[in-house]
């Protein structure tokens, strides 16, 4: 047999192999994405993610436990949890951490002044809260919010 029809027998079986261990992964649950259960579960991410955090009863979960927005008791920060893959990401937003609010309908989508997390999706139950929390989250920001269609790769 030639070296190349060797390699090529080799590299074939080695993608056959990978590929079988990974669908036999999901098949066992071993790639489920990440969600919060309820709203609680995304401000406990938050409380214990950063440090002092404290969320107040004014929370919201995206459709499908994506991701959950809140504020800090008192108002001073904006908490922010999203779920990627099997991890979440959490932020506590100061004013002026948030670039510009963009509202289309029930989905909001946050621009942030964090190059590691640069934006957040959150498709909510209905328009009105949806534009509730575009006007709170606002307040973390100097500009006006943009109620036109954003272009996203997929929604919270």
């Amino acid at each position: 047999m030639s070296d190349i029809l060797t390699l090529i027998l080799v590299l074939g079986a080695s993608a056959i192999s990978v590929g079988l261990i990974v669908v036999l992964n999901v098949f066992l649950g071993g790639w489920t994405p990440a969600r919060f259960s309820h709203t609680e579960a995304g401000v406990a991410a938050i409380e214990e993610g950063v440090l002092g955090f404290r969320g107040s009863s004014d929370a919201v979960m995206a459709r499908g436990g994506r991701a959950v927005l809140v504020l800090e008791a008192g108002g001073e920060r904006l908490g922010v949890a999203a779920t990627s893959g099997d991890r979440a990401t959490v932020r506590a937003l100061r004013p002026g951490e948030v670039k510009a609010v963009h509202l289309d309908g029930a989905t909001l989508s946050l621009d942030l002044d964090d190059y590691t997390f640069p934006r957040v999706w959150l498709t909510l139950d209905d328009a009105a809260s949806a534009q509730d929390w575009a006007a709170k989250a606002e307040a973390f920001t100097h500009s006006a919010i943009v109620r036109q269609p954003s272009a996203s790769p997929s929604h919270a």
